[in-house]
């Protein structure tokens, strides 16, 4: 007699399938839940980057009240306010160019002289000078890196030399931890429900996890957004592949050629104010948004125009790669001419700060990153009440 098989039948494909979800979902968040908690909150605290510059340095950024119009550098006035800069920081000996307001990540309506500085240890540190405009005198300066909203910016992107590259990684690890999160929700009855908020006399688990998916649904697609324009920016050699396929990125200059025909050079460099006319002269009905010196011998210098009727800056820019001795044109690029792939990663910046909303996009940014701290905690609790030992019933 052939015994009967008293095991039980298997599960169905789709409750098998959830189970596999749901070890995904927890052991991913588990896993990078705390980096991609301390991240999300630090990207929230940087959504008040501007007041808390404000208050640690003064009014030297805000000296001039924002403006709707195109606020470039005056071409004719360059000259003089680098030498305001180096007579106001006599410390600072190389400077790296000249910044309309809006054009860097430091906030403010003031137009700035940045420059670099190395430590010790051979990290680089950002020199950011304020200008008065009118005036056509500097403050003194700062490092960014010292203030409290250059040292959160550090701590959002990855204080060790890995950094980069854990933050990355946990942020990949975010995107699929959404969208399993995202499959587990999907196939529950009543699913619309349980994205609401949870009944104030529900039990303790229920509550939990009504409060998880509610914060995980209702803000699902600018984590997603906000996730992964900042691995793109941080990590370009990750996605842009992934974009080239879809329609091709324009190419970098050739620094290389740039070399070879900056090696025959007079000597020294123009001012920067020729080099800023040079440019403009090429493309009349601009304004100058940026000037940046050559960092290295044989590199050009760069400027950045805007068009005075500039209505998208993000689709209108050009930029222009100069001889730093002779204002020869060596390359110009168009922002008018990208394609999709190309605007895209052109609005990774102000995506990644507010969605391109303004302050709507900040409000949204800010509940986005404070969600992940409190993902994080609802979702290990969930999972320390699934697998603690039951007691036995007395």
């Amino acid at each position: 007699m052939i015994p009967s098989d008293t095991s039980p039948p298997p599960a169905p494909l789709r409750l098998r399938l959830r189970r596999i979800w749901l070890l995904a979902h927890g052991w991913l968040g588990l896993s990078f839940g705390a980096v991609m908690a301390l991240f999300g909150l630090t990207g929230a605290l940087l959504v008040f980057v501007a007041p808390l510059l404000r208050w640690e340095i003064g009014d030297a950024l805000f000296v001039a009240p924002p403006s709707s119009a195109v606020q470039g550098l005056d071409p004719a006035r360059l000259d003089a306010y680098l030498a305001a800069a180096r007579a106001a920081n006599p410390a600072i000996t190389s400077l790296d160019g000249l910044y309309a307001p809006h054009t860097t990540p430091v906030p403010g309506t003031a137009p700035l002289v940045l420059a670099h500085l190395d430590d010790p240890s051979g990290a680089q540190h950002h020199y950011v000078i304020p200008l008065d405009p009118v005036a056509a005198t500097a403050a003194p300066g700062f490092i960014f890196e010292t203030t409290w909203a250059g040292r959160l910016l550090m701590l959002h992107i990855g204080l060790v030399p890995w950094g980069f590259t854990l933050v990355s990684a946990a942020g990949l690890v975010l995107v699929l931890s959404s969208v399993t999160g995202l499959l587990l929700w999907w196939p529950m009855k009543h699913r619309w429900r349980s994205a609401l908020p949870p009944a104030a006399d529900a039990a303790p688990r229920p509550r939990w996890l009504a409060w998880h998916n509610f914060a995980g649904i209702w803000l699902l697609v600018p984590t997603l957004v906000v996730t992964l324009t900042g691995v793109w920016m941080m990590q370009p050699a990750w996605l842009d592949p992934v974009a080239d396929t879809l329609a091709p990125l324009a190419p970098e200059p050739d620094h290389d050629a740039f070399t070879a025909r900056i090696a025959v050079r007079p000597s020294p460099d123009l001012p920067v104010n020729q080099l800023a006319a040079a440019a403009l002269a090429a493309h009349p009905g601009h304004v100058l948004m940026s000037l940046s010196a050559p960092h290295e011998p044989g590199d050009p210098a760069i400027a950045s125009l805007l068009p005075v009727t500039a209505r998208e800056p993000r689709r209108e820019g050009t930029r222009v790669w100069l001889h730093p001795g002779t204002g020869e044109i060596l390359q110009t690029r168009r922002e008018i001419d990208f394609n999709a792939a190309d605007v895209t990663k052109a609005w990774l910046r102000p995506v990644h700060a507010d969605l391109g909303l303004g302050l709507p996009g900040s409000v949204i940014v800010f509940l986005t990153g404070i969600s992940l701290p409190a993902l994080y905690v609802t979702g290990a609790w969930l999972w320390w009440r699934r697998i603690r030992p039951k007691r036995p019933a007395v």
